[in-house]
């Protein structure tokens, strides 16, 4: 069934209205691109062929025959049936649709236009064709003109026209106030008599109301009016998509999430889709990564397969232009997602790209700037001591004999301090010049100097679309360019984006479709992370007051040290961060081209064939050219470097620059031919649709790695070295034994092929009933022969009540009410593995001295896919006019034949192997409640609420020997059975003794110190829950007022826990601010948790798992984020003339706001929750955008 209720009982059609948007070097190895010419080339043929199609110019028309026979049937009933035919579609209130007279006819092949005529001749409502929509209204007078109350009236003359310039005919013109009015002709052109100051009030069915004032010296008028888009469409969407095929939401009994591009658009500057992904329902951000309904696999992809314009990507969600984007559709259940068989699993997002609307018409641009300011990084958030904390603590440490201060050489404990302490101990200075020395490294500040590395982000997006159609031929181009520069200096990149799509109707029963996308990325990663930055004392400068470079004290070599080896020929072994910052040379490009054809023939009009074929390819080159002046660079050298019989210094290295390389690329190929068949029977009554098909496909990923030593850049030329050798190990620069181990697997080939059939059908009974199924076999070369020889089918079923559609119902209130239940099996794949014995092959065993193979994976041949089965329950309903609409879901989502590891036998030369064992459940809640608050005028406030729940539990697992540690870390490869994956456990804190030594419960309730002699056991320590948040979502407001729009955004998350971070207490940098609170004198452990400094400078591990993973230091990582606040404004039409269809300014804050439970004032986000290790939080950015529509 085609039609659903929106808005004022509003009825509209699958196809919408045009323009509508639905809502809510040297050698030849150095080549980067081996077949970039090749594919260049086909891309410049295909692009003629695009283009070709694209001046293709027809003479539009209505030219569909429409042949029943029907006796008083519903008027709805009749226009089902010609919609089906002719593929236009009706736009009527439901009102209206109330109020039409039953309909009899009998027509044979009849013309549209005389089909029409006859079902409205004895009706009060009349129609208009606008391209490819029939819109119903009631039947007026050619004229309502009344004489003007004045006799000064004038008389205006005018045009109204569509979003695309077409003209609107029938649309109403009405003197605000006052009975006079009329209507457009079929030109869409008016004239009415009225006086100036008077407001003429523009409204038509499908199209937001305009209102004009009228004034004296413009007698002429044009009115552009704007397809009405409903805030609501983002939970109730006509159609959804599966890449398979699109239908009415109506029809489906699966879970599917939807977001349009009305509210797609409302986040504006978006440089990567996922950044989008907020509204998202039913999907969680972790780590910036989507997880569908918690997590179904322990070992392989947790990550929901990616599908764009039909088919899936391996390009990733950087080849997609965040403003090409139409729709996301989410596939969440066995139902929505068992076609993708194998690999729905984790859920499908599906992303559709834009496309020209049917019918003729100008062509469409659109074009939009957007500046985006990136606050500069909040180091202080990451909490480091600062330098005078910092010499308190060392000077602490040397006093409890941490370091050997009568041998500064290899000393993990060599710093500045250090060299004070030193030479005050050895009388070298008096203690007031000691202390005046301290106060100087006190009063140094290394992050005043951050700006030599951070700096404001400047992020800048410029898109440009132009979009046409004629009755054969329909095109969408844009392109995109972004010159982003990040908080991080000399890292910045460029980004273009090209996308061109061409639909053409060779015959009528005959379509061929062509897309070509192309996303070209170039870059300089010469940034100074964040680590390293932070890793620093902060009392150590990078550079002087004359602006030149302060070495850095390492452990190893005192700076008097290496100054003795570079007066021996050594060269500079003095570190500074500065230094390599000023000398880093870090290029990297992506090349991603993707390729669609697709040949559609529609044998008749209810079965139709298909066959589509898509090719992309990414190409990576990463470039690390190091010179002389890097740290490492020199280091390396100097290592193997030695002092020959001359006193000259013998290179076992060349002295020169080395120039790191990395290519990869990744060559996807997939080819699906289906058949379709979709047909109702009397009226539509019975509906079947089924779709069948087959596909192929291939990835081929291939990298390779090479190191160049004495490389130069503008000759290409490098020095060869005896690797064998220097893998054998060598005397090294202290006569120690070096070796240099070569690259880790240079070259990388790997190829994956399936074969799938698969099957999707359903049944609809009279609007009311529906019933689906679907199955799908998937056979691979990861799979092992007993899984392809079984030919066992992925498989879901499905049912739907619209209890709402029968007679007995009789809720006025309701609007809409529908039932829904599915099961299914889907899969998921691990490329990692083999069904065949994978080895890798080493070099030089210490033992031995020779090449050996390490064995991988030993061979599998019952290797299958993972498995996941769900079952759904689901309803819809739509309440007070549609003003308040409702969708949940409660699912459960039992996942097996995990891949892990399981104990092997003996005799078969493993400890473990790697296999299918383990289980883990999914349980949880999808809520979904979207309403419309407020409309007062031109005030309207409406709301979207994303509400999930998600049980997350491990019920089957191997851990042969749990251990302390491994309950205490928990998460991946630490999953115990009856808990979520990312779970953690704790230590029960019994605070601190009277010496400031941590103390423990054990399992009888008694404090022990860490040192007890009783061995810990897992009975001591306490759960203490799970890392990923059991409830989590968004709530979306959209507030409009005349031309103005405010969206805040809200993302949140309840029932996770993270540790608190805790500095160490022990040799080591960095070192957190909270040292400052740690144990110095009796009593203080009534204050603090945090034990004093160690006897000596290596720690017992115990200590330091008794004070830093205990109980005391789990709290909330509950929040409330503001993640989007934005304000857009549409400018009036009398200041956008008549080249503009649309001017919009726009402003936008992102990370706004943050609200988190825990007192620490730690953003939730921006911590590694089970271990407590701080990372730098989101920045906030500020947006603004200017976009035209002409």
């Amino acid at each position: 069934m085609h039609l659903t209720c929106k808005n004022a009982g509003l009825r509209r059609h699958s196809i919408q209205l045009p323009g509508a948007q639905q809502t809510p070097g040297g050698p030849a190895v150095f080549s980067p691109f081996p077949r970039l010419q090749q594919t260049l080339r086909i891309m410049r043929l295909l692009m003629f062929f695009m283009l070709a199609g694209f001046l293709q110019v027809s003479a539009s028309g209505v030219s569909q025959t429409v042949t029943l026979s029907m006796r008083k049937a519903p008027a709805e009933k009749v226009f089902r049936s010609i919609e089906q035919q002719t593929g236009f579609t009706f736009i009527v209130f439901k009102k209206d649709l109330e109020k039409m007279p039953s309909v009899t006819l009998r027509l044979e092949n009849t013309p549209l236009k005389d089909a029409l005529d006859q079902c409205f001749e004895h009706s009060p409502f009349t129609y208009i064709i606008d391209d490819k929509n029939i819109i119903v209204q009631a039947k007026q007078p050619a004229s309502l003109a009344f004489p003007p109350l004045y006799p000064t009236y004038i008389v205006y003359n005018g045009v109204v026209k569509g979003p695309n310039g077409q003209q609107l005919p029938g649309v109403n013109i009405q003197v605000k106030g006052t009975q006079t009015g009329t209507v457009t002709n079929n030109d869409g052109a008016f004239s009415i008599n009225a006086n100036p100051g008077n407001i003429l009030v523009i409204s038509a069915i499908g199209y937001e109301t305009v209102e004009h004032k009228l004034v004296s010296n413009d007698t002429s008028i044009t009115i552009v009016m704007k397809i009405k888009t409903n805030i609501m469409d983002t939970s109730v969407v006509t159609v959804v998509n599966t890449g398979y095929q699109s239908f009415n939401r109506d029809r489906a009994t699966g879970s599917f999430g939807y977001i349009g591009s009305v509210d797609l658009d409302r986040q504006i500057g978006a440089i990567d889709i996922t950044q989008k992904f907020l509204m998202l329902p039913g999907v969680q951000l972790v780590n910036g990564n989507p997880i569908i309904r918690g997590k179904s696999s322990l070992n392989a992809s947790q990550s929901p397969l990616l599908v764009i314009d039909g088919f899936a990507s391996e390009l990733g969600y950087s080849s997609i232009n965040p403003n090409d984007v139409e729709s996301i559709t989410i596939l969440r259940d066995a139902s929505a997602a068992s076609i993708w068989g194998a690999r729905a699993s984790n859920g499908v997002i599906v992303i559709t790209t834009k496309q020209a609307k049917k019918g003729s018409g100008p062509p469409v641009f659109s074009f939009s700037s957007s500046i985006q300011f990136l606050e500069m990084p909040e180091i202080e958030a990451l909490r480091i001591a600062n330098s005078s904390q910092l010499v308190d603590v060392e000077i602490e440490a040397l006093d409890k004999g941490w370091y050997n201060t009568n041998n500064p050489e290899n000393n993990v404990g060599y710093s500045r301090a250090y060299e004070i302490y030193r030479n005050r101990k050895n009388n070298v200075i008096s203690e007031e010049e000691a202390k005046k020395q301290y106060d100087v490294l006190r009063n140094n500040d290394a992050w005043s100097q951050k700006d030599l590395f951070f700096r404001t982000g400047l992020l800048t997006n410029q898109h440009l679309s132009v979009s046409g159609a004629t009755n054969q031929n329909r095109y969408y181009i844009s392109m995109n360019y972004q010159d982003n520069k990040t908080t991080a200096r000399q890292t910045e990149y460029k980004r273009m984006n090209l996308l061109v799509k061409n639909s053409y109707q060779i015959i009528p029963q005959l379509r061929f479709d062509a897309d070509l996308n192309i996303t070209y990325q170039k870059g300089m990663n010469n940034g100074l992370s964040t680590y390293d930055f932070v890793r620093q004392r902060r009392y150590e400068m990078f550079l002087d007051e004359n602006g030149n470079y302060v070495p850095v004290y390492e452990p190893y070599r005192t700076i008097q040290r290496n100054q003795e080896l570079m007066n021996k020929g050594y060269l500079d072994w003095n570190k500074n961060l500065k230094r390599d910052f000023d000398n880093f040379d870090k290029t990297w490009s992506i090349f991603a081209p993707r390729i669609n054809f697709t040949l559609a023939w529609n044998a008749t009009r209810a079965l139709s064939f298909e066959t589509k074929f898509q090719y992309e390819r990414t190409e990576n080159r990463n470039d690390d050219y190091q010179n002389l002046e890097i740290y490492n660079t020199r280091r390396l050298i100097n290592e193997f470097t030695i002092i020959g019989s001359d006193n000259k210094p013998v290179n076992q290295l060349p002295s020169g620059p080395i120039f790191y390389q990395n290519n990869s690329s990744i060559q996807a190929i997939n080819w699906r031919n289906q058949v379709k068949f979709d047909k109702e029977w009397n009226g539509s009554q019975h509906r079947v649709n089924i779709l069948a098909g087959t596909e192929i496909s291939r990835v081929r990923t291939l990298e390779r790695k090479d190191r160049y030593h004495n490389y130069d850049k503008q000759r290409l030329t490098y020095s060869q070295i005896d690797a064998d050798k220097l893998a054998g190990g060598v005397t090294g620069w202290n006569g120690g034994n070096l070796n240099y181990a070569p690259i880790f697997q240079p070259v990388v080939d790997k190829e994956n092929r399936q074969f799938s059939m698969y099957a999707n059908g359903s049944y609809t009974y009279d609007d009311r009933y529906i019933v689906s199924a679907s199955g799908r076999i998937d056979k691979s070369n990861l799979f092992g022969a007993t899984t392809n020889d079984k030919m066992t089918p992925l498989y879901s079923f499905g049912l739907a009540w619209n209890l709402s559609k029968e007679k007995f119902f009789r809720a006025d209130f309701i609007n809409n009410l529908k039932l829904r239940a599915t099961i299914g099996l889907n899969g998921n794949i691990d490329r990692l593995t083999s069904k065949v014995l994978v080895g890798i092959p080493r070099t030089n065993d210490y033992s031995t001295g020779e090449d050996y193979l390490d064995i991988e994976f030993p061979e599998n041949s019952k290797l299958r896919w993972e498995s996941t089965r769900s079952t759904n329950f689901g309803a819809d309903i739509d309440l007070f006019n549609h003003r308040l609409e409702i969708s949940a879901d409660y699912y459960i989502k039992k996942s097996y034949d995990l891949l892990g590891y399981v104990q092997a036998d003996p005799s078969v030369g493993f400890e473990k192997v790697y296999k299918n064992t383990a289980e883990v459940s999914n349980k949880g809640i999808d809520i979904r409640i979207s309403g419309d608050i407020l409309r007062k005028g031109d005030l309207r406030w409406t709301s979207t609420l994303n509400l999930s729940l998600n049980k997350n539990k491990v019920t089957k697992v191997y851990v042969p020997t749990p251990s302390m540690d491994t309950y205490l870390t928990g998460g991946k490869s630490r999953e115990k059975e009856g808990k979520p994956i990312d779970y953690f456990y704790s230590y029960n804190w019994a605070g601190l003794n009277g010496n400031g030594e941590p103390m423990a419960y054990n399992d009888k309730g008694e404090k022990v110190p860490w040192s007890t002699s009783q061995t810990p056991k897992l009975e001591w320590l306490v759960y203490s829950g799970s890392t990923v948040p059991n409830v989590f979502g968004s709530f979306m407001n959209v507030i409009s007022w005349k031309r103005f729009t405010l969206t805040p955004i809200f993302t949140y998350q309840f029932g996770a826990v993270m540790r608190a971070p805790v500095t160490y207490v022990r040799s080591g940098i960095p070192v957190l601010e909270d040292i400052s609170t740690r144990w110095r004198k009796a009593g203080d452990e009534n204050i603090t948790n945090l034990p004093g400094l160690f006897t000596t400078a290596n720690e017992p591990y115990q200590r330091r798992l008794f004070y830093a993973q205990n109980s005391s230091r789990v709290v909330s990582a509950d929040f409330v984020r503001l993640s989007v606040l934005s304000l857009s404004y549409n400018l009036p039409q009398r200041w956008t003339g008549n080249i503009f269809r649309n001017i919009q300014l726009a402003a936008q804050g992102t990370n706004v706001f943050l609200w988190k439970k825990n007192d620490l004032g730690i953003d939730p986000e921006a911590i590694t929750r089970n271990s407590g290790d701080l990372s730098l939080p989101e920045v906030k950015t500020w947006t603004i955008q200017l976009k035209l529509d002409f």
